[in-house]
């Protein structure tokens, strides 16, 4: 099969799913009235897609990327690896549609999975080049948070490509097709972010032209535009050889583009977003037909069906049905306008990123599109220079002192938060408001866990979003994913921090961290030393080291490390919990008790449950029996059900102890201690292999 063989069926494949399922079969007759063949291949992909368990559930995964990949010519595949093979090693194809071809490919140089997309024929540019290399440079200036944006372009050999951050998550395509339309303060969020976007890139004089849910990226609660500018690029290059068909996809056109009409006029953004907001929250279309040409026949001569939902109030219904306005003059003017007719609408305020956290799940890689050629590859840019009121609110926010403890980290938070506020493009920022997030997470009573967590994931999430080679941003992203036990994805988070820079922050002691939970004591206590000669003066890079001389049996070397940490202003109460663990594990029970007693004293959140452990080793079970029952009561707090677990642990009863940490596993409060020699008396129980299946750690108790 010939590469223009297999993107025209891409194409017509990606617009029937646009369609209605009833109205696939007509589709299918007109677009393929001179290829029986053709109609026959579609009808196969089509009957494939509908028979999946949900419509679009994996639908790219398991259907259009492997139906499309086998129909992909072989021999172009295995060109483009040759071509590219210096700089990125092609694994497999991903998939592909109207828009492109797409690889999953490593980058050489980096050693990170990338994502390669190839466009199709009619998009290489034959004409006017210059114009189309301003379209793309334009493009490459879009730096936004909810811009999944361009970062290199290039070409090899005659193929053109450019780099993209790729963000996990799903499309909004797939959350329609399993919810047919979202809650309105869902669809009012995603809405936000997209106009965010596009007055973003209105601003610079760029038009996306393909608005539509396949486009807008989903991660937890914010939302990405992707491909932005591609679709005006690819309509630039091809009209300027060629007045064909309009580029874009069919339902989601505004009238005027289907003409070719000024297509580049920010109003067709609007009326795409229009569109957008009517489908999630009426969960159809405003126009359907049984052809494309019939689509937007209809979208030319007819008003849209008014928007009726019981949730979005009469003046945000009035608002998206002006969006899609036939006139264009009848639409808002900018996405700036629709922006604030939106808050005045809507009637809650504008959702921004504060205290009270919004969660975002994602992790960024980068993706390879093939488009123009450039100069050659572009030389690594320096660290962001961030406005000067915003740096100056960073470094208060870094200060050492506010780490230890959460009221300095409550503090450091609003400072980091202020540096957004000023500079919403400073990665570091947003990664300094997830690690003190993080530290605040750790000490929350459970109720407020989960809180703490999202806002922690969400910062990490924004921080690469802004810039995917910010060190401090990936470093705060690995945290991130260590604390939901996801320590395949930490450690790539914090090796792709290292490689950027050797001492990003808590990067060697997060590493030292994943050693730990996975049985690796060895590496940890190597990962540790490279933290504090990276930053001697951290005391989280000496904590983590005599974290890591306790687990490899040298606890001595341990209590030297940890006595300077308690003289510090404010001291490291964590100190205290390290130095207990290594005096209970060595069944010195009194000086455990001391130490337990002092970081519960400076606030230490695990302090009362360690203490109840050692003073019932001790045989002063009746004041043990005390603490646990206030943490029963719900009068006392020591990390949720974990913390009831250790209690019983320490009192011997297994049978307890293990019913309460199968709760603090689904409840999320076991912490990283859970590894420690101090419960070397559950790690040998075999009911404990569940415990370490669930979690995905592996200790070193022999």
């Amino acid at each position: 099969m010939s590469s223009l063989h297999h993107d025209r069926l891409a194409a017509l494949f990606e617009q029937a799913l646009e369609l209605v399922p009833s109205h696939r079969g007509a589709f299918l007759e007109q677009a393929c009235a001179d290829d029986r063949s053709l109609r026959s291949e579609l009808a196969s992909l089509l009957e494939a897609s509908e028979g999946s368990d949900a419509y679009f559930a994996d639908l790219e995964e398991h259907v259009v990327a492997p139906a499309l990949s086998a129909l992909a010519d072989s021999d172009s595949l295995e060109r483009l690896r040759e071509q590219l093979a210096s700089s990125y090693r092609i694994e497999r194809e991903l998939g592909g549609g109207g828009m492109g071809r797409v690889y999953v490919a490593e980058d050489v140089k980096l050693k990170r999975q990338v994502v390669i997309k190839v466009p199709p024929p009619h998009a290489m540019p034959t004409a006017d080049v210059e114009s189309f290399e301003r379209e793309i440079e334009l493009a490459a200036q879009l730096q936004h948070p909810h811009i999944v944006p361009l970062l290199s372009a290039d070409s090899v050999e005659g193929r053109w490509y450019y780099t993209m951050p790729f963000v996990e998550g799903e499309s909004l395509r797939e959350r329609l097709a399993r919810e047919a339309c979202l809650p309105l303060d869902v669809a009012l969020g995603v809405w936000r972010d997209v106009l965010d976007a596009l007055a973003h890139a209105h601003a610079r004089g760029v038009v996306h032209c393909d608005i539509k849910p396949g486009n807008v990226l989903l991660t937890g609660r914010n939302a990405l535009v992707t491909d932005f500018g591609i679709a005006r690029v690819i309509e630039t290059s091809t009209h300027a050889a060629d007045p064909g068909p309009a580029i874009g996809t069919p339902a989601y056109m505004a009238p005027e583009q289907a003409g070719g009409v000024d297509a580049a006029d920010p109003r067709v953004d609007i009326y795409q977003a229009g569109l957008l907001m009517y489908e999630m929250l009426s969960g159809r279309r405003p126009f359907d037909g049984t052809s494309a040409e019939e689509i937007l026949e209809a979208r030319a001569t007819r008003e849209p069906a008014p928007l009726t939902t019981s949730e979005a109030p009469p003046a945000l219904a009035e608002l998206v049905m002006r969006c899609l306005a036939r006139d264009p003059d009848r639409r808002p003017s900018s996405a700036d306008e629709l922006l604030a007719e939106l808050e005045a609408a809507s009637g809650p305020p504008r959702r921004r990123l504060r205290w009270v956290p919004v969660a975002v799940a994602s992790a960024a890689a980068v993706a390879v599109v093939l488009a123009w050629p450039g100069p050659g590859e572009r030389a690594a840019t320096n660290r962001y220079q961030p406005e000067i009121a915003a740096s100056e609110w960073y470094q208060r926010g870094m200060e050492r002192s506010l780490a230890r403890g959460s009221a300095g980290q409550q503090e450091a938070l609003g400072y980091f938060q202020r540096a957004t506020e000023i500079d919403s493009m400073f990665a570091a920022a947003w990664a300094g408001m997830s690690q003190a997030a993080l530290g605040l997470w750790n000490a929350a009573p459970q109720e407020e866990r989960s809180a703490w967590l999202e806002l922690a994931e969400s910062s990490a999430a924004r921080a690469v979003a802004v810039d995917p080679a910010d060190p401090d941003g990936q470093a705060a992203l690995g945290w991130q994913r260590l604390a939901i036990s996801d320590y395949a994805g930490a450690e790539r988070a914090l090796s792709r921090a290292l490689t950027l820079d050797r001492k990003a922050i808590r990067g060697h002691e997060g590493l030292a961290r994943i050693y730990m939970m996975t049985g690796r004591p060895q590496a940890e206590l190597v990962e540790a030393g490279l933290g504090v000669e990276a930053d001697p003066g951290s005391y989280s890079a000496l904590r983590e080291l005599a974290l890591a001389l306790a687990m490899n049996g040298r606890c001595e070397e341990a209590l030297d490390r940890l006595e300077p940490l308690k003289k510090l202003t404010p001291p490291a109460n964590v100190a205290g919990i390290i130095a207990g663990m290594c005096y209970d594990s060595r069944q010195r029970y009194d000086e455990a008790i001391d130490e337990f007693q002092w970081a519960s004293g400076e606030g230490a959140a695990f302090g009362p449950a360690f203490l109840a452990h050692s003073l019932a080793r001790a045989g002063r079970r009746d004041e043990a029996q005390t603490i646990l029952s206030e943490l029963l009561a719900g009068t006392s707090e020591s990390h949720g059900a974990f913390g009831v677990a250790t209690v019983y642990a320490g009192m011997g009863d297994y049978d307890q102890a293990f019913s309460w940490l199968a709760k603090a596993v689904e409840e999320g409060s076991v912490n990283s201690y859970i590894v420690h020699p101090i419960f070397s008396d559950l790690h040998r129980d075999p009911r404990f292999r569940e415990v370490e299946r669930a979690m995905g750690i592996k200790t070193a108790t022999p």
